[in-house]
């Protein structure tokens, strides 16, 4: 999950990634006004047309179970500002994504992108933080390991009040760059 400050070129690491890791399908929610934004940052890095489609999450989150079917050969979903749809795991969204990962015909990777990662609770961080993580890949010792075998809302609960875990499960999963990162100042 990439949680870099405003400006600081979310759009084109994301963009970046897709070609660093040679996605042959990517699928790109972000909000309709800023297609043409993500077209141009995709162009510069050469990801050609075809290796991706631009959706808003608000068409995927309309969309019933059996008419997912379509959506399970992409090898990477792209989802901008995360934060909005995906901090709750009982929307629409996050159980078509859900469903997605685990009904795709490949691999398929999540790459989330967020300026505002933390608006309520740890819930939200973790509901985030859960969508694509691949339970198999986290190490036992790991403090959250644990949560990852309750049921989501059981385990979203007990990560509120365990600090370590907390912790843990944010320095694995999320990269927040400042602009301070980049030599700026904040």
């Amino acid at each position: 999950i990439l949680c870099d400050g405003v400006g600081l070129g979310k759009t084109r690491t994301a963009a970046a990634a897709l070609m660093a890791v040679k996605a042959e399908s990517a699928l790109i929610l972000a909000s309709t006004k800023l297609h043409d934004q993500w077209r141009d940052e995709l162009n510069i890095v050469g990801v050609p047309p075809s290796n991706y489609r631009l959706m808003s999450k608000e068409q995927l989150g309309r969309k019933e179970l059996s008419e997912l079917r379509e959506f399970l050969d992409y090898d990477m979903i792209v989802v901008d500002e995360a934060h909005q749809g995906l901090k709750n795991n009982r929307t629409k969204l996050y159980r078509n994504l859900t469903f997605m990962k685990s009904h795709s015909n490949k691999n398929v990777s999540g790459l989330l992108l967020t300026a505002t990662p933390w608006n309520n609770a740890r819930s939200d961080v973790f509901n985030i933080g859960l969508l694509f993580l691949r339970r198999e890949n986290v190490p036992s010792e790991t403090p959250y390991d644990k949560y990852l075998r309750f049921s989501p809302r059981k385990a979203s609960k007990a990560i509120e009040t365990d600090d370590r875990a907390f912790a843990a499960f944010w320095r694995d999963l999320f990269l927040q760059r400042t602009r301070k990162t980049f030599g700026g100042q904040d």
